[in-house]
C-alpha cells in the first residue's frame, strides 16, 4: 500500500513537472519593428531631452526639503520641450512643482487610467565611484549616467515622448488617461503625490482602471536555479505601517536596580516579535505565478519543486526565508528602525524607552 502511494505521488510530481516545463505562461507579442506606425525611433533630439532632464539637480533631502529652483526649472524645460503635450491636453502645475495631465479619449464611458512617475531624485553619494558626474547625463560605454536615469526620470521622459508622438500623429486614444509627476516621492510624497491625489478627487475622479508607476529592475541571480537575468513586472505593492512601542518604568538608580529596566522590558518584547514572524503566504499570491513562470528556465531539480509548490511549500518557504529579498516576497516582514531611551536607573527620573518598528 505504501509503495503504491509513493509511486502515485512520484507520478503526480513528474507529470506536473513536465507540464510546467513545456507550457508557456506568457502571452506572446510581436516584436516592435521600425516600420510600425507606433514605433518611436531614438533620435538625437530625444536623447538630448533625456540628458538635459538628468542635469537638473532635483534632489529631495527630507519631507518639505527639496531643491525647489531645480524642480521648477525642470518643469519649465518639459513644457518647452513637448509643445503638443502642453498645447493639446489639459495640464496644470500642482502645489507649484508637480505636474498633472488629462488626455481625453473618444469613449468617455470607459474608466480612465493613470501613468505616474516622479521628478525628484535621491542625493548622489560616493561620487568617487561614479564613472561620470551624477548630474551630467553623459553617455559612457553605451550607458547614460545620471542620478534619476533609473529612478525615475526615464519614465517621465518616456511617457512624455510617447504622448508627444501620439499627439503629433493625430492618434486619439479610446480610453482617457491621466499623467501625474510628483516632486517629492523620495521623501514620502507628502507635498507631491498627496496633492495630486486630492486634485484628482477635486476633478471628480473616483475610480481608475489601473495605475502604472515605478517598477522593478532586471535581476541577476536572485532566483536559485535560473541562469541569466530576470525581468519582473510588479503588479501588487505591499502596504506599510509604523508602530511605536514604549515602556515607562518606575524611578530608580543604577546602584540599586529594580528587577527589570524599561530597556530590558522593551528588548524582550522586540525579541518576541522577531522570533515570531508572520506565516509564509507562498502559494496564495502573485509570487507563485512568478516562480511558475520561471520554472521552464530552471534545472530539473528546481523545476520539480516549483511545479509542485502545493507539496514542497514548507521546505521551499524555509529556503526562501533565508534571504532577506525572497523572505520579503513571501510574507509580511517587520523591522526595528529606531530605538531611543532616556532617563534610566542611574538618574532620578522615570526610565522611558521607546522603539519604532515597521510592517
Amino acid at each position: 500500500m505504501f509503495l503504491k502511494v509513493m509511486l502515485t505521488l512520484v507520478a503526480i510530481l513528474g507529470i506536473r513537472t513536465v507540464h510546467f516545463t513545456y507550457r508557456d505562461p506568457t502571452t506572446k507579442s510581436n516584436p516592435c519593428k521600425p516600420t510600425d506606425d507606433d514605433y518611436i525611433p531614438l533620435t538625437k533630439e530625444r536623447l538630448g531631452h533625456f540628458q538635459r532632464a538628468l542635469q537638473f539637480q532635483t534632489v529631495s533631502e527630507s519631507p518639505g526639503v527639496y531643491n525647489r529652483e531645480e524642480l521648477y526649472g525642470l518643469g519649465e524645460y518639459l513644457i518647452a520641450s513637448f509643445p503638443n503635450v502642453h498645447s493639446m491636453t489639459e495640464w496644470e502645475r500642482v502645489n507649484n512643482y508637480s505636474l498633472l495631465y488629462h488626455i481625453k479619449g473618444s469613449d468617455p464611458s470607459l474608466k480612465p487610467y493613470l501613468l505616474m512617475a516622479h521628478l525628484d531624485v535621491a542625493s548622489a553619494d560616493n561620487l568617487d565611484k561614479w564613472e561620470a558626474p551624477p548630474f551630467s547625463g553623459d553617455v559612457v560605454g553605451g550607458f547614460i549616467y545620471g542620478r534619476g536615469a533609473m529612478d525615475m526620470k526615464h519614465c517621465v521622459m518616456g511617457i512624455l515622448e510617447a504622448t508627444e508622438y501620439m499627439l503629433s500623429k493625430g492618434i486619439k486614444p479610446k480610453r482617457s488617461f491621466f499623467i501625474a509627476f510628483g516632486h517629492d516621492e523620495e521623501v514620502m510624497g507628502f507635498d507631491g503625490a498627496k496633492s495630486l491625489a486630492q486634485r484628482l478627487r477635486d476633478k471628480g475622479v473616483k475610480e481608475l482602471e489601473f495605475i502604472s508607476d515605478e517598477g522593478h529592475v532586471v535581476h541577476q541571480n536572485i532566483i536559485a536555479g535560473v541562469q541569466g537575468p530576470v525581468g519582473t513586472v510588479g503588479v501588487v505593492e505591499k502596504g506599510r505601517v509604523a508602530i511605536k512601542l514604549s515602556v515607562d518604568a518606575p524611578n530608580g538608580h543604577g546602584s540599586m536596580p529594580t528587577g527589570h529596566s524599561s530597556i530590558n522590558i522593551l528588548a524582550a518584547a522586540l525579541t518576541r516579535l522577531e522570533n515570531n514572524p508572520h506565516p509564509s503566504q507562498l502559494g496564495s499570491g502573485v509570487e507563485t505565478a512568478v516562480l511558475e513562470a520561471l520554472a521552464p528556465q530552471m534545472s530539473i531539480a528546481h523545476r520539480v519543486v516549483i511545479a509542485n509548490i502545493w507539496f514542497f511549500r514548507p521546505i521551499l518557504s524555509w529556503v526562501l526565508a533565508k534571504s532577506p529579498t525572497t523572505n520579503a516576497l513571501i510574507r509580511t516582514v517587520r523591522s526595528v528602525t529606531m530605538f531611543n531611551s532616556g532617563g534610566g536607573q542611574d538618574k532620578c527620573a522615570p526610565s522611558i524607552c521607546g522603539s519604532y518598528f515597521e510592517l
